[in-house]
């Protein structure tokens, strides 16, 4: 896995756990697909029919980057997981500048610490449910879960 070991470790680690724990399907350093270059996300994690594209960012400036690799996969919600709050303001101050692209829908976006990340898998993720079915294109790719 890329990163050190606060990325890896602790971040990514603790939520992959976390996601494992309430039943998701989860897959680490998912390529967002065949021949685009923008490369792989943290965690793909589904359940029920659900996407969640987690990202650890220990900085603001690759944010962006996020978001367009959870349009890549179709992503219902994309979890941005910093590991202290003064990143995480940093994060929603880069993502309020850059703005949304006209013509696109973005997935959600939850911009949480650790510990907020970590709650809102445990009390909230087990609760979501997909309101439609996947389409043909999510069900080829091999980072969709069943």
């Amino acid at each position: 896995m890329r990163g050190g070991f606060v990325h890896n470790r602790v971040l990514v680690a603790r939520l992959d756990a976390a996601f494992r724990a309430v039943g998701a399907t989860t897959l680490l350093e998912c390529p967002t697909g065949a021949g685009i270059p923008r490369g792989f996300v943290d965690i793909f994690a589904t359940k029920n029919g659900v996407r969640v594209v987690c990202e650890a960012e220990l900085r603001a400036n690759r944010v962006d980057l996020a978001v367009h690799k959870a349009m890549e996969l179709d992503a219902d919600y994309l979890l941005l997981v910093a590991p202290n709050g003064r990143t995480a303001r940093a994060i929603r101050a880069r993502l309020a500048r850059a703005g949304p692209t006209p013509g696109t829908e973005t997935p959600r976006q939850f911009i949480l610490t650790l510990g907020q990340a970590i709650q809102w898998v445990t009390n909230c993720f087990p609760l979501l449910t997909s309101t439609n079915r996947p389409s043909p294109a999510k069900e080829r790719s091999s980072c969709r879960g069943s």
